[in-house]
């Protein structure tokens, strides 16, 4: 019987019961196919899908190429309290060698497993213990370490403090000042997209009283990975990789991003519902099983309340149910699309509504989300883009006034990309610096937001040398962090140079998120920590990627044939 690169035989995947899993065996409508062109859905692509793939493709591969100039040849640094950016000159030759080793050493041990005479693969039980042991790492690393939150991680903990006392004054209209002590008067009032955060740490610090910061960080291990997994889950559908387990691990053990589990703020648990979100956004489009849609549409909800960024992910999946709808002519998916929007704006309203009657205080308010552009587009005392107070300046200067605040920032918007306008070089090297301080520092800040908290308790030696600029394991975690991500780079572009015209809609998903976080910050306010949880989606087309180039070098005709990396 004919298959297709899937198993599938030709008579069954263009039919109904092979996508939705029904025993309706109703034929697609005629539509203007590519020819030999077959959707990971099991029909055929339209000229229109082919379109956006294309463009997406395009899109993607330039910024990945973007991102691997700099990274070879910048390496950006963040140290101290100053949060100042510092750059120096990388070594692209140091980086093609590297790659060069790395490559030869994937095709020494693909062959040597293809043959059965290699000893290095791990039984299932071997699996799972290494992810209990990396698991403990980050358990015993926040023993050692136990970090007490700070700015704006302490002020939305004492705001959940305040919630569950009685005390509104968080929400006094008035604007909060950052000061030493620190008290939450009129943070929550300032900062409005805060509210979904101290909700969450609301609920924590009842169970956990004193002990909230702590208990956080440990939840964050397990937020970690269960993101992780929902994304390496993905990636074994998109890209049909044998096993789950090495995704797994790589992007589980990804210090960058790992460290983040110090941080008592949304980023982990927003990363964990939006990796669910995206998982069955996608296991809905295969199955139509709406359990799957409204997991979908309430994680991806909840995650942005908890950190507004996350908000990207959702357009991402809003993009994508439509997309659907369109190319397979389902109403139900454009349906849904709107759906999921109905829900994060009736979520954003039932929390605003319950905080309203809880407070007896408005919610809305605040410094207006435009004053994070502008301050992304002026030059900073830390680096292009980055965080100088303009935010908070222009909001005081204006009496704490929403409505005047944004009045100001409109004109002051208009003056910036004025001045753009009229001196495009200038504006051009803003942007390259500010591009290599946010995509060309190797660490993500994942050593900064612990070296601004203070030596650890136990063991002070040991992680001064990591955190502090010039120790010896801080030399070696950079050295490492500076390879690793241009790999992840190169990787990812080299999954597409695989791919080429064989590449399906579905597996850009997790590219149009990527594109929309780089984008998005090159405008926004500039920081890796914002950053890290856009670079974690490249790890499973580098991971892909890599593979496929190494089938290709060991001469496996498999990997050529499917477009596909199936042998880790």
């Amino acid at each position: 019987m004919k298959t297709d690169s899937g198993g599938r035989d030709y008579k069954s995947k263009y039919t109904e019961k092979s996508i939705t899993g029904r025993k309706a065996d109703r034929k697609y409508k005629a539509q203007p196919y590519i020819a030999a062109g077959i959707s990971g859905r099991g029909g055929p692509v339209t000229v229109l899908e082919r379109l956006c793939t294309v463009f997406v493709q395009f899109l993607f591969g330039a910024v990945l190429l973007f991102l691997i100039a700099i990274s070879a040849t910048m390496t950006c640094s963040v140290y101290g309290g100053e949060e100042k950016v510092q750059y120096g000159p990388d070594q692209p030759v140091v980086h093609i060698l590297l790659l060069i080793v790395f490559l030869a050493a994937g095709v020494w041990f693909y062959r040597k497993r293809r043959i059965g005479a290699d000893r290095f693969s791990l039984t299932a039980r071997q699996y799972r213990r290494l992810i209990i042991a990396v698991a403990g790492f980050y358990l015993i690393w926040l023993l050692i370490t136990m970090y007490w939150p700070n700015s704006d991680q302490r002020m939305a903990m004492e705001s959940a403090r305040s919630l569950l006392s009685g005390d509104y004054s968080p929400w006094d209209a008035v604007g909060f000042v950052y000061a030493s002590p620190m008290v939450p008067l009129g943070y929550a009032y300032t900062y409005p997209s805060q509210n979904g955060l101290i909700l969450f740490l609301a609920v924590i610090v009842m169970i956990f009283r004193d002990l909230t910061p702590y208990a956080v960080q440990i939840l964050n291990i397990g937020f970690l990975f269960g993101g992780v997994y929902f994304l390496s889950c993905l990636a074994v559908r998109l890209f049909e990789l044998k096993s789950i387990r090495g995704i797994l691990i790589l992007t589980f053990a990804c210090l960058p991003f790992a460290f983040y589990i110090t941080f008592v703020y949304g980023t982990m648990p927003g990363f964990c519902l939006s990796s669910a979100a995206l998982y069955f956004v996608y296991r809905y489009i295969e199955t139509e099983k709406l359990s799957r849609f409204f997991i979908a549409a309430v994680t991806a909800a909840v995650s942005v309340l908890l950190k507004s960024n996350y908000l990207i992910v959702l357009v991402a999946l809003v993009i994508y149910l439509l997309s659907e709808g369109v190319f397979r002519r389902k109403a139900r998916f454009l349906a849904a699309a709107v759906l999921m929007i109905l829900v994060y704006m009736g979520s954003g309203r039932l929390m605003n509504m319950v905080l309203e009657q809880a407070t007896g205080r408005p919610v809305s308010g605040g410094i207006p989300m435009t004053a994070w552009v502008e301050m992304g587009l002026q030059e900073g005392s830390r680096g292009p883009g980055w965080y100088n107070g303009y935010n908070v300046s222009v909001f005081a200067g204006n009496d704490d006034d929403t409505e005047k605040t944004k009045e100001a920032i409109r004109e002051d918007l208009m003056d910036t990309i004025t001045q753009f306008a009229a001196q495009p070089e200038e504006a051009a090297d803003f942007f390259l610096r500010k591009a290599q301080s946010i995509w060309a520092e190797p660490t993500f800040q994942s050593l900064w937001i612990q070296e601004v908290k203070g030596g650890s308790w136990l063991l002070p030696g040991m992680t001064d040398s990591l955190l502090k600029e010039g120790g010896l394991l801080n030399r070696l975690y950079l050295g490492v962090c500076n390879w690793f991500q241009t790999f992840i780079y190169m990787g990812a572009f080299l999954f597409l140079l695989f791919a080429g015209r064989k590449l399906r809609w579905e597996q850009l998903i997790p590219a149009v998120i990527f594109i929309g976080g780089f984008l998005f910050h090159m405008a926004w306010e500039g920081k890796g920590q914002y950053t890290i949880c856009y670079f974690i989606l490249l790890i499973p087309y580098a991971y892909a990627g890599f593979g496929q180039t190494i089938q290709w070098l060991a001469g496996s005709r498999s990997g050529q044939e499917t477009g596909l990396h199936k042998t880790i």
